[in-house]
């Protein structure tokens, strides 16, 4: 399946030129063009050198983020293993992508009721944000009992 626009806000829109020197992959919006890494190197996402692990994999959804106002969130079916275009839990990733300037504070934001019912940060997950980037994380598949488990940036490279 490939897009030549996405669904944000109730509305297709365009997929725009990425704002890197990394190729286009066809079918993934511009924020999730080109190479994202952690600072540390440590995690790392490329649609690009996804769809050569997992050459099925298609952009499912793109919507404004329910979590956190003015971030967007992704989900890409890795192996359409329930139809043609849909897949389950276990063969889905999940991203957020947060603009420049999107504020993220877990601890505050879970502590104020922001996070969906989680009321607490699992301190041992919890990184700090550089906000005058634009960043991307991957989400966990799944999360349980009351503490939200933090994801580690990545920022566009």
């Amino acid at each position: 399946m490939k897009l030549n626009s996405v669904r944000r806000g109730g509305k297709m829109r365009p997929i725009v030129a990425p704002t890197s020197t990394a190729p286009v992959v066809d079918g993934f919006p511009d924020e999730l063009q080109g190479k994202w890494c952690a600072d540390d190197g440590s995690v790392c996402f490329s649609a690009s050198e996804l769809l050569a692990e997992h050459p099925q994999a298609f952009l499912q959804s793109a919507d404004p983020s329910y979590t956190v106002k003015g971030a967007t969130d992704f989900s890409i079916c890795l192996s359409p293993d329930l139809s043609a275009d849909t897949c389950t839990m276990a063969a889905s990733m999940f991203l957020r992508y947060f603009p420049e300037g999107l504020e993220w504070d877990c601890a505050r934001f879970a502590e104020e009721g922001r996070l969906s019912g989680f009321t607490s940060c699992r301190a041992d997950t919890v990184v700090a944000h550089d906000m005058k980037k634009e960043r991307l994380i991957i989400l966990p598949n799944h999360q349980q009992d009351t503490q939200y488990i933090d994801s580690v940036p990545m920022y566009r490279r």
